[in-house]
């Protein structure tokens, strides 16, 4: 049984969707997701976040996709996650905490990828090592996805910007 678990997506694009889903409420945060999949709840739901949410249960990685591009077509770009046996087990607040964890480290490192790039077009100047010995540290950082050290090194090419 296939089913999308939302929030903060209007019912009228939720049921022209055609897919089986159920919203998720401000009193589910301390419920299971396992629990969540078995409710039953077709009142809209906006919570404290701003971002759509999807929980996918029970797609595979195909069906996901399309369903994807549906919310595109919509002109939305919701935060997914895909069911697991492990976080199925986890209350919303935790998957919660956890995605929108994983969305900032995704985020930060889009941005530290852009300032890369815009960092290697600069023209040369009498910064050019220190700029090359930042490019290099970027490029280590960012292959360990530590949100913390991205936000850091983001600040320190940002300077080479505004100079």
């Amino acid at each position: 049984m296939s089913k999308c678990l939302v929030c903060n997506i209007a019912k009228e694009i939720m049921e022209k969707m055609n897919v089986h889903y159920s919203y998720i409420h401000q009193n589910d945060f301390d419920t299971e997701m396992k629990d969540l999949v078995l409710n039953e709840n077709h009142e809209e739901s906006h919570l404290l976040f701003e971002e759509p949410f999807v929980y996918y249960f029970d797609y595979n990685d195909e069906e996901m996709s399309i369903l994807t591009q549906k919310f595109k077509d919509f002109h939305l770009s919701p935060i997914c996650a895909a069911s697991t046996t492990h976080n199925l087990l986890w209350s919303f607040s935790d998957l919660i905490k956890e995605i929108m964890k994983e969305h900032l480290t995704f985020q930060t490192a889009k941005r530290l990828k852009e300032l890369i790039m815009e960092i290697m077009k600069l023209p040369v100047n009498e910064d050019k090592e220190k700029i090359e010995k930042a490019l290099m540290e970027s490029f280590i950082i960012l292959q360990g996805m530590d949100a913390d050290k991205m936000l850091n090194q983001i600040k320190i090419l940002e300077q080479f910007q505004k100079a």
